[in-house]
């Protein structure tokens, strides 16, 4: 699978949390992965979150609750 770019959402206690761009420079989404906690292998976590063409995505991370997230 080919990526056109990719976000850093999130690199914690040894997981990463990325938005990949796979169509091309102007695409509006991303899918969002998460790394197993040696940051080492990575699964589909969401399809399809929003994006812009600067990388800003979609993606909140909750203060209060370790480890949640909102996106669209």
């Amino acid at each position: 699978m080919r990526d056109h770019g990719f976000t850093i959402l999130e690199a914690k206690h040894g997981v990463i949390v990325l938005n990949i761009n796979h169509i091309g420079d102007e695409a509006s989404y991303g899918n969002i992965y998460v790394s197993d906690y040696q940051g080492i292998k990575f699964s589909l976590s969401l399809e399809n979150n929003a994006r812009d063409s600067n990388g800003y995505t979609d993606f909140i991370r909750i203060q209060s609750l370790d480890g949640v997230y909102i996106a669209n």
